[in-house]
């Protein structure tokens, strides 16, 4: 094999693996699962969180994904193969995947929108539904936060998971 090859192969794995590496302390800080001083998260919440970061990591992944194709087919196997032997997917899909279908269709919504902007040329209101549709993903993981450790762990992550993984999804 070509040496540049291997070497665009490295490359590419050490970025995959510093992304997901990125995710997951991201997900595991805000669903509560970093020891704070003594105290260590209780270890149901704490198999449970891991799950759940699990989940996040794939999802934020597809999302970020959807602006580049370089990832599309680890998007798919991970859909495919890793979330149906997840638990806390299995267990929770008939809620997120709505959520996730939403997500998706407002993306296309969105380049729908600024295809047809750049064929007018003309600023409109559809300007506010294209930066609101390039948002949308942000919404499902305080949801998953939800689900980790109820309405109070939603409300405390919401606003510093959109913020930690708006440079991720919105770049």
């Amino acid at each position: 094999m070509d040496n540049s090859i291997e070497q665009a192969i490295r490359e590419r794995a050490r970025a995959t693996i510093d992304l997901d590496s990125a995710l997951e302390e991201i997900f595991k800080e805000q669903y509560g699962l970093n020891p704070v001083g003594d105290k260590k998260p209780d270890p149901g919440h704490m198999a449970w969180g891991l799950l759940a970061v699990d989940v996040s990591v794939r999802l934020a992944n597809m999302f970020i994904s959807l602006k580049h194709d370089k990832g599309m087919h680890r998007v798919m196997c991970d859909l495919t193969y890793q979330l149906n032997t997840n638990e806390f997917w299995q267990k929770n899909a008939s809620v997120l995947l709505p959520l996730v279908h939403m997500c998706l269709n407002t993306h296309r919504d969105g380049l729908t929108l600024a295809l047809e902007r750049e064929v007018q040329g003309e600023y409109s209101t559809d300007d506010a539904l294209i930066a609101c549709s390039r948002a949308a993903p942000l919404e499902i993981f305080p949801i998953i936060a939800y689900l980790v450790g109820g309405p109070a762990m939603m409300v405390a992550t919401s606003l510093p998971l959109k913020q930690a993984l708006a440079p991720y999804i919105l770049a």
